[in-house]
């Protein structure tokens, strides 16, 4: 029997539905509304009848007979550990005691027999296996597997010789993968060696990003080199931050480190200086190793949730703002009327980067990883990616929809696909929020209706058991990429 404190029937705060961080809440029928309503940034489990028969979502249902049970962060990581179909919950004063034994596993095998049949995964007429493991393994078995689709990872290297990236692809070819998005250029290094920028210590004397290509390429994985644009790293020595303090962002309080994103320098979006001498990175990167793909990350402004921490008040920034608007924009705050003229400004300065990328790169794939919530991305981040949509800047798009509430990524998938339905839709997961190996599946299969592919974040939080789910179940086909057909 495992045992934890709960808070019960929230009042609202801040956080939708009174779900703070790390909080584990309780909503029964007294907190006098139909659902939690709480944000897709964490995971319930719906309790009716003393069993749990629903989980992975968010703003869930309250039952007539029974309560939610829901979790953010580690309260979250603690709820995927202890509770499945099947478990009974029990509501003590400010405690719940959860139990799972033969008896529930046969209840929660049940249960999910009952949605593969509901999802046609599985005949209503089949008998049921009688453990979680069975059933796991039966759905696995039962999905579909498709012959061409986007089956993407990103990847932060973390091998330190040739045969640990042998090892590497060896292991993402035997689960399925067929693209690699490999980060080459982040935290103001590379991990090749360059004329315009740093190596990274730890690879000086040899060129990893030769060996993943050529691995890759006998492996029949393709890479698309992922790169950083505008976060510069944290100010290393040797790094772009170091190198060229003068084309650093600063924060409309002067300091130049982000204290919302900790520690991270902003290269500077309204210099053109800035976007030179990414442009002439890329380009070396496109022609010392061939690549026919570019898949561009950070492609923001710093974080601006809080108003004096906001990026990004340079002085070349305020002085590029006043020549255009007349304005200090030192001068404006949230209320003012020409607010929504610096954040144009700061839209159109990642837009115009994101315009010349594809003008510099006409033949290349060119890809970017972006925020979900359109209107976030665009207050907080200058990431106005409908517009790239819009004026087909881009050849496809990988939202990073981190959640382990499936119906809101499904949702979030669907909106970007619809604002262009010519750029394919590559939707980011997020197996690093504690998925177990089936969530992790289903996911995948769910959002396979709404897109052609999924790129999930990151290699280092794909274990080996997903790794065996996946193989097992909706990687089992060998797969080619769209563009290969």
């Amino acid at each position: 029997m495992q045992t934890r404190r709960v808070i019960i029937n929230p009042t609202e705060t801040a956080y939708p539905g009174g779900r703070g961080s790390d909080q584990l809440v309780v909503y029964t029928r007294d907190y006098g509304k139909p659902t939690t309503g709480t944000n897709p940034y964490g995971t319930e489990f719906v309790v009716a009848g003393g069993i749990v028969t629903e989980f992975g979502s968010n703003n869930s249902r309250i039952p007539e007979d029974g309560f939610v049970v829901s979790g953010h962060g580690e309260a979250q990581n603690w709820l995927q550990e202890n509770l499945w179909y099947g478990s009974r919950v029990y509501l003590e004063n400010d405690e719940i005691k959860v139990l799972t034994d033969e008896t529930t596993e046969r209840d929660g095998a049940r249960i999910l027999a009952e949605k593969m049949a509901e999802e046609g995964i599985l005949s209503s007429s089949s008998a049921a296996p009688t453990t979680r493991s069975e059933i796991e393994d039966l759905y696995l078995k039962s999905l579909p597997s498709r012959t061409v689709e986007v089956r993407g990872i990103w990847h932060e290297q973390t091998e330190k010789t040739p045969n640990e990236i042998r090892k590497t692809v060896k292991r993402l070819q035997d689960s399925g993968f067929n693209l690699l998005l490999l980060e080459v250029y982040y935290h103001g290094y590379t991990i090749y060696p360059s004329k315009f920028a740093t190596q990274m210590p730890q690879y000086e004397g040899w060129d990893p990003l030769a060996v993943w290509q050529e691995e890759c390429n006998k492996a029949g994985i393709e890479i698309h080199p992922w790169v950083h644009c505008f976060f510069a790293g944290f100010g290393e020595k040797g790094s772009v931050a170091d190198l060229h303090p003068e084309w650093l962002g600063k924060r409309r309080d002067g300091k130049l480190q982000s204290n919302v994103e900790r520690g991270f320098y902003w290269l500077e979006p309204a210099l053109d200086e800035v976007h030179d001498f990414l442009i002439s990175l890329f380009k070396e990167l496109l022609h010392t190793y061939g690549f026919s793909a570019l898949h561009l990350d950070y492609i923001r402004y710093g974080e601006t949730a809080c108003f004096n921490e906001a990026f990004s008040f340079s002085d070349s920034a305020v002085k590029v703002f006043k020549e255009k608007t007349g304005l200090d924009a030192l001068e404006l705050t949230k209320d003012s009327q020409e607010w929504a003229l610096w954040l144009k400004f700061r839209e159109d300065n990642i837009t115009r980067f994101v315009r010349r990328a594809r003008k510099e790169f006409p033949g290349v794939l060119l890809s970017t990883a972006i925020f979900p919530e359109l209107e976030h991305a665009r207050a907080s981040k200058g990431q106005n990616w409908a517009l790239w949509l819009e004026e087909g800047l881009l050849d496809y798009l990988a939202p990073m929809i981190y959640s382990t509430d499936t119906e809101y990524v499904v949702k979030m998938t669907e909106f970007a696909k619809d604002l262009n339905p010519q750029i394919p839709v590559y939707t980011g997961l997020g197996p690093f929020m504690g998925f177990s190996p089936l969530e992790l599946a289903r996911q995948i299969y769910a959002v396979s209706k709404a897109a052609p592919g999924t790129v999930l974040f990151a290699l280092h939080s794909v274990k080996d058991r997903h790794m065996e789910a996946l193989k097992k179940g909706i990687f089992k086909a060998k797969a080619v990429l769209p563009w290969q057909k």
